[in-house]
């Protein structure tokens, strides 16, 4: 059954079209994850479905009733004093309590650490309705989306699958696009070359001689006036089946430069940073109690921890170099904060990353490039830029300084999913170490090579990446609980379920829920 339909739909800013969508269905129980590039209209759509703001023409058919859970919520105001990751998990458990039929989604894991994401995406699993999402988590529309709607170019395009599905149905699509323009591109200049030969034999047919007698050159010309006519004829048949030729548009090709980099000061040691003995408390909450880490030259090392676990924290004693804090004297770091404040906002987005580049300038504009920054784009001043745009040009700002350190705390917010993907392979190319915290799983599966865990007051190290040391983990835990006699096991089975039936809290539920299930699990391999 429809529950939304959209037909003929054209939204403006200004002289600005932002997208017109022809026709386009989303129908009950359909997951719906929508994504497209900073500006392409994503939170506009949302906004029309729900009712908030007007359209300049076309038709929009709601068949439901619509909850809709912004991503600049009112209730916000609500929640004053609590972290951006506290207000979030408020809103959305307050927002859904009580849904209708159709949940509207705009970024709902922004400030949402790891843990707090796993458990959204459960949460949103047990919804049974429509349901529209607007987001940049990559592990969220993959574990959630039935299909996926995509802005492109004030273009809209739906797809069956999820987010990893969607980008392999695209790549098929450019291929078959590039085949069949090569074909288009062939066909055509082999009609041209024949049209041009066509028109050169009728050129080049000799005359009757002057020496010939008449009833010869009568014979000749009628010859010659027959060849032509065929020529002409041909010509003229070319020429239409070149006019007939189904036009294919060039496939836009982005170029990918490679990252071509030099380094003067390399770290010789193993270790780049490094610290020992560090106690850090904030009133009677103690975030690190004689913690010690180690930071590997030349790693890719993601900081992970629930929010309030002290990664930012931890970031800010590095940078500071306060005390238990070494770092080799040939690291040159380049900082990525979430404050944003590394930017010249009176000048234009080149000359702020060209200002203190030690690339040139080919390299410089190739990085820009890489970040989906086109020619008009990097002509733009900085306060002109959006959210994601302003990341953008801090970390190409950084990625071309004299920096063999990267460290940067939550690059991945303001970014679409484009723009993670674009930063997810720089950082995979970049020669230098690489220290990052980040709420995108996504990015640190397929970024990091080794990990500083945050867990209470402590923060161990693991070579590995994130996917390896979550079954470690596992693996431990089942382990230890292979030992747990049957009666101690039907003791935790009855005091989980004993606090299920008294539990008001949504987060505690969905984590009682999973510890039950592997409980069940565990207790059904025994028998």
């Amino acid at each position: 059954m429809q529950k939304i339909i959209v037909k003929n739909l054209v939204k403006s800013f200004g002289e600005r079209e932002i997208f017109k969508i022809e026709s386009l269905e989303i129908n009950e129980n359909e997951v719906v994850g929508i994504v497209g590039n900073n500006g392409s209209g994503k939170t506009t759509f949302l906004n029309i479905l729900a009712g908030q703001i007007n359209y300049d023409l076309g038709v929009v058919d709601i068949k439901g009733k619509v909850t809709y859970i912004k991503q600049f919520e009112e209730l916000e105001n609500e929640y004053k004093g609590l972290s951006g990751g506290e207000k979030t998990r408020n809103i959305l458990t307050t927002k859904l309590r009580d849904v209708n039929n159709i949940l509207l989604i705009d970024e709902p894991t922004n400030n949402l650490d790891i843990s707090s994401i796993e458990k959204l995406i459960i949460k949103l699993k047990r919804y049974k309705g429509t349901m529209c999402i607007v987001s940049h988590s990559r592990n969220l529309l993959d574990r959630l989306c039935t299909h996926i709607i995509e802005f492109e170019d004030g273009k809209v395009q739906k797809y069956v699958g999820n987010y990893s599905k969607y980008l392999e149905q695209k790549s098929i699509n450019k291929k078959r696009e590039e085949f069949e323009y090569m074909q288009y591109i062939e066909k055509k200049n082999k009609l041209e070359k024949s049209i041009v030969l066509s028109k050169n034999s009728t050129k080049g047919i000799k005359k009757h001689p002057s020496r010939m007698g008449n009833s010869e050159a009568r014979l000749n010309k009628r010859q010659v006036y027959e060849t032509m006519e065929k020529l002409e004829g041909h010509t003229k048949a070319l020429e239409k089946r070149l006019q007939m030729l189904e036009v294919k548009d060039k496939p836009k090709c982005k170029k990918v430069p490679k990252m071509s980099m030099s380094y003067n000061d390399s770290i010789i040691s193993k270790i780049a940073i490094s610290g020992n003995n560090i106690n850090v408390s904030f009133g009677k909450k103690i975030i690190f109690n004689n913690a010690s880490f180690k930071v590997y030259t030349n790693s890719k090392t993601a900081i992970i921890g629930d929010n309030g676990t002290g990664k930012t924290t931890l970031i800010n004693h590095i940078i500071s170099s306060k005390q238990g804090i070494q770092v080799n004297n040939k690291v040159k770091i380049g900082y990525f904060s979430q404050s944003l404040d590394n930017l010249d906002y009176t000048k234009t987005v080149f000359q702020n990353v060209i200002k203190d580049s030690v690339q040139n300038e080919t390299i410089t504009r190739n990085i820009l490039a890489r970040l989906l920054f086109n020619q008009d784009d990097i002509e733009k001043n900085i306060s002109l830029l959006s959210g994601g745009e302003k990341v953008k040009a801090i970390i190409a700002k950084i990625l071309v300084s004299d920096s063999n350190v990267l460290i940067l705390d939550e690059p991945t917010n303001f970014l679409d999913t484009n723009a993670l993907i674009a930063l997810e392979e720089l950082l995979t190319e970049y020669k230098g170490t690489v220290l990052f915290t980040t709420h995108d799983r996504a990015l640190v599966d397929n970024v990091a090579t080794n990990l500083l865990i945050i867990q209470n007051g402590e923060i161990v190290g693991y070579e590995g990446d994130y996917s390896s040391y979550i079954d470690m983990v596992k693996e431990s835990k089942e382990r230890k609980e292979i030992n747990v006699s049957d009666l101690e096991l039907e003791f935790k089975i009855t005091s989980v379920l004993s606090k299920l039936s008294i539990t008001k809290n949504e987060d505690e539920k969905i984590e009682l829920e999973k510890e039950y299930n592997r409980l069940i699990d565990l207790k059904r391999k025994r028998i």
